[in-house]
């Protein structure tokens, strides 16, 4: 996001409480545009909706990555989601995609796959992020939160859809535009503890076969293996 743009959007959000920020270091203008307008959980920022010469919405575009709802529909065609639930989905994708081109950090939506209700809205780090679903909950979930690295899942991904039994679906959103699925169709309690998936991942990194293969291809390795082994559904775009 430029200079311009974060001080347009700062103006907008504070109002007459806006500090002059016409000499104000980029560092400072920065800070308060994640102090007022990113961190603030009743304001989620957007990145610049795309429409059609009829004025429909075909996606939306964060600094270069454009992300077409079409691309996103045929994602998640075999949910067969309700247009409310689909219409918070191509939100979450953009907010998260739009938070993790302006911080750096991730930030992860949870949404009702029913309901289209948002159960959680959490940021993280640069390369990760936490959030809790309470045990009594009865819904089916979606998960989606970008990586700043547009690589695939991590093992913690892989182990919190697992674990958490309310997860159906979790998808990443790249930062370079690429989109990642994995969907689980057995909810049934399993052995396959945390641990067990992050040393199945290590097997991968370490192993002496896979020796000078890049980070994102033993990722991607490790996430087919997985997905195969507790028949998960999995397609990246």
């Amino acid at each position: 996001m430029t200079r311009k743009e974060m001080i347009d959007r700062l103006n907008e959000v504070l109002g007459s409480k806006a500090p002059s920020m016409t000499f104000m270091p980029e560092s400072q203008i920065r800070q308060l545009y994640e102090e007022h307008v990113v961190s603030d959980k009743t304001e989620i920022v957007y990145g610049e909706v795309v429409k059609s010469f009829f004025g429909i919405t075909k996606g939306f575009q964060s600094g270069d990555v454009l992300v077409t709802k079409e691309s996103l529909k045929e994602l998640y065609k075999p949910l067969k989601l309700k247009s409310k639930v689909f219409h918070e989905v191509l939100k979450a994708h953009d907010a998260v995609l739009t938070y993790g081109h302006a911080a750096g950090n991730e930030r992860v939506i949870v949404i009702d796959r029913d309901t289209s209700e948002i159960i959680e809205d959490k940021t993280g780090t640069p390369t990760s992020v936490s959030f809790y679903v309470p045990p009594p909950y009865k819904g089916k979930l979606i998960t989606i939160h970008n990586h700043p690295s547009s690589n695939s899942f991590s093992p913690k991904d892989v182990s919190t859809l697992n674990v958490i039994k309310q997860i159906e679906c979790s998808v990443i959103q790249g930062h370079d535009g690429s989109l990642y699925y994995l969907r689980k169709h057995d909810f049934r309690k399993n052995d396959f503890t945390e641990k067990r998936c992050k040393d199945a991942f290590d097997n991968i990194l370490n192993s002496p076969v896979n020796k000078g293969l890049p980070f994102r291809y033993k990722l991607e390795m490790f996430v087919r293996e997985i997905a195969t082994l507790l028949n998960f559904e999995y397609k990246r775009r």
